[in-house]
């Protein structure tokens, strides 16, 4: 057997087996949040609150892995937490999270008219009453998350994150009446928000995104054990954008004709899944992407992989960059969007133009055949989240919005 189909085969044995293997009081808090993280005291914020967040069904996507994260990061800094979600794949994931101070609980993703759907969304409602939040938190305007009713029916204030403009273009601008703040993820999603939603600017928060970062010594650790392997790129999220992965695999075919030393991973599902098998049969390309759709735990991939693929700004996947960037693992990212605030060209990561097949391929191929390339961008995009894009900072602001919602009421 070659050298090469040997590896391969030995990288999707193991990607299966680590599968299986989870106002006033804004600004005095803030300062008093800074305070304490410059003196090392940052396990607990100034004001501990009864948050409830409303999340959506636990889908492999960039915005449900950012909630968990925060979820988490919120309940270890002393906040008491009800997490409601409508389960999923990564539903261990959101087990893992319960704590003294994390309660999770269900709600089915039925129609409104389907009696399970509305037994559902009753026994939620009173799930909530009996927690008596201070503040919901909604952190993805899904359509089917239940958040209409529970801020028709519960007078609690309202928080809701916006992912992308493209997200915010999907939404009725008079459903953000239900908020009293809005957190963006980027400039791009907070303009987005302010000119379609007619948010005014004032009640919009830029809040970066955060992940923690493993530590200095596992990331040369990580260095050292993947120097001599094919250069694995992950693509993590759903299988939603039909262009985005169009892109991909034109480029992969790209990648074939040249001979360029690289193995795709394909993690995910979606309606585009069987699309995407067919194409890798059709061009040929099984001996160079591999699509993996268990779905339950996608560490197994990020510890495979070498250099991480955001394919088109609309995917999702912008929390999944970050937790590569944080193992070290330099992002080719579509230049599209809030893209370019995850990244600085050339630096942190790479950035090709969005469509352009041909623009990916000499990305991908100049990362894949740079050892040097790869690990300075990793050391560097590691560097970028662990002074900027820590869990803790995005907490820290986020209970700042917090209040201000509070204050508003």
């Amino acid at each position: 057997m070659p050298k090469e189909s040997s590896n391969l085969n030995l990288a999707s044995r193991t990607i299966r087996a680590n599968m299986t293997s989870a106002a006033n009081t804004t600004v005095s808090m803030r300062e008093r949040n800074r305070a304490a993280e410059a003196g090392g005291d940052n396990k607990e914020p100034a004001i501990s609150r009864r948050i409830a967040f409303l999340a959506p069904r636990l889908e492999l996507r960039g915005s449900v892995s950012q909630a968990l994260t925060l979820a988490a990061q919120l309940s270890k800094r002393g906040h008491h937490l009800l997490f409601a979600d409508a389960g999923g794949p990564l539903e261990k994931s959101a087990e893992a999270l319960e704590s003294d101070n994390l309660t999770r609980v269900r709600w089915e993703e039925r129609p409104q008219q389907n009696a399970i759907g509305y037994f559902s969304r009753r026994r939620l409602l009173r799930q909530l009453d009996a927690f008596d939040p201070e503040l919901i938190h909604v952190p993805s305007l899904s359509w089917k998350t239940p958040w209409r009713e529970v801020a028709a029916k519960l007078d609690v204030p309202m928080v809701a994150t916006v992912h992308s403009a493209r997200a915010t273009k999907r939404i009725d601008p008079r459903e953000f009446s239900a908020f009293e703040r809005i957190i963006a993820v980027s400039h791009d999603a907070r303009e987005a928000v302010v000119n379609h939603g007619r948010v005014p600017r004032e009640q919009v928060d830029l809040v970066f995104p955060g992940v923690n970062a493993i530590a200095k010594e596992a990331l040369t650790a990580r260095a050292t054990s993947r120097a001599n392997m094919i250069p694995v790129l992950a693509c993590i999220g759903p299988l939603t954008d039909k262009a985005g992965l169009r892109t991909l695999l034109r480029a992969a075919s790209l990648l074939l004709a040249a001979d360029v030393e690289v193995r795709i991973l394909i993690v995910g599902q979606g309606r585009y899944e069987g699309y995407l098998r067919d194409w890798i049969a059709e061009y040929n390309l099984g001996y160079l992407v591999i699509l993996v759709n268990e779905l339950f735990t996608y560490s197994g991939v990020m510890d495979l992989a070498d250099l991480f693929l955001i394919p088109s700004e609309s995917s999702d996947q912008g929390h999944f960059a970050l937790e590569a960037m944080a193992r070290g693992i330099p992002p080719i990212l579509s230049g599209s969007g809030g893209n370019y605030e995850l990244v600085a060209d050339n630096q942190t990561g790479l950035i090709f133009k969005e469509g352009d097949a041909e623009s990916l391929a000499n990305a991908v191929m100049q990362a894949a055949t740079q050892p040097e390339l790869r690990k300075t961008l990793g050391q560097a995009a590691w560097d970028a989240v662990k002074t900027q894009r820590s869990a803790q900072n995005m907490a820290m602001e986020c209970e700042s919005v917090y209040e201000r919602a509070i204050s508003y009421r």
